[in-house]
């Protein structure tokens, strides 16, 4: 079971890249605009930010939860940037201030859910608006604009001729495909996920864990957040608005169920970069900004039916395969 849906994934990611491919060379000869240095370096800047919050969802979707609050706790972030710095914090500490505030939405969400068993989708709601009532509280409604060209680089700044927020999103995207394979503690989402009863009876620690992948959920999210503050020199009260959506339209674009058990980083990666894709070529071909949010939701609700599809097919071809075996035993015998 565990190498067919192996097999599976394999076949959506390659599914995946095979579209990428398909549409950035039909592209490409619509408009010699799409290869050029510009636009590519736009494409991933665009992709940065969702990328990094993209690794946390689809730890928790994996595990059967998700957090829609990670749009407002990653405008938080940039807020509290700014409130360190206004305080006399020079940039490692408004930055872990940021972080570590985004860790402790990310623990309160995972003690609601994990420990009260309240549902994922209202807490995390809840959250999206107590969050972004904050920012609005916090700042006055105004933007905050006082950041210190050491923070600013990290947003602005290019090593190497790419910019940073690029190398970012690739690093984490990249260490955290190394530790999702080798590190139990994350391998454990895919049987939380799979079967949660079973993971309490076998004796797993569930709740401690489920409340540690909202702390890394909510960590990204405020790094995301940091990252596209630095990025446009300001903290503004509608930062990052949407971003819940187009992260979890990619992560489920990229093979992870919203019934746990299933997907992957990298998975969640390429569909970032499908969707950011999509934008760009809207964008190139002169459709209204207004479409993107559009073909954002149409491809969720694409994506979940796909997965519904999905889903019933292996229910089904689990049921052959049990009704095969039992004839087998039953002549057998």
């Amino acid at each position: 079971m565990r190498n067919t849906l192996l097999r599976i994934a394999l076949h959506r990611g390659a599914l995946l890249m095979l579209f990428i491919f398909a549409i950035s060379l039909g592209t490409s000869i619509a408009t010699p605009l799409f290869y050029s240095t510009n636009n590519l370096t736009a494409l991933f800047l665009a992709l940065s930010v969702n990328a990094i919050v993209a690794v946390g969802m689809v730890i928790l979707l994996i595990a059967g939860g998700f957090d829609l609050s990670v749009s407002s706790n990653a405008a938080l972030a940039g807020v509290i940037a700014s409130i360190a710095f206004s305080h006399g914090a020079n940039t490692f500490w408004a930055i872990f201030a940021s972080l570590l505030v985004g860790a402790f939405v990310g623990m309160l969400n995972g003690l609601l859910i994990a420990k009260l068993g309240l549902n994922a989708l209202v807490t995390t709601l809840a959250g999206l608006g107590i969050l972004r009532g904050l920012v609005y509280i916090l700042t006055g409604g105004t933007d905050r604009t006082n950041f210190p060209d050491s923070f600013v680089v990290l947003g602005q700044g290019s090593l190497f001729g790419m910019p940073l927020p690029i190398w970012f999103a690739l690093i984490i995207t990249v260490i955290a495909m190394i530790l999702m394979k080798n590190l139990r503690f994350l391998r454990r989402a895919y049987f939380i996920g799979g079967n949660l009863k079973a993971a309490r009876t076998l004796g797993f620690n569930v709740d401690r864990t489920i409340i540690s992948y909202y702390v890394i959920a909510g960590s990204l999210a405020a790094l995301g957040g940091i990252i596209m503050t630095a990025r446009v020199g300001s903290a503004t009260t509608t930062a990052s608005t949407g971003l819940e959506l187009a992260v979890i339209a990619a992560v489920v674009v990229g093979g992870a169920s919203l019934n746990g058990g299933e997907g992957s980083i990298f998975g969640a990666f390429l569909g970032v970069l499908l969707l950011t894709l999509i934008n760009n070529i809207l964008g190139i071909l002169g459709v209204n900004t207004y479409w993107q949010t559009f073909v954002s939701g149409a491809v969720l609700l694409g994506a979940v039916v796909l997965d519904r599809l999905a889903i019933l097919l292996r229910e089904r071809t689990l049921a052959a395969e049990a009704t095969r075996l039992h004839r087998g035993v039953r002549d057998a015998g």
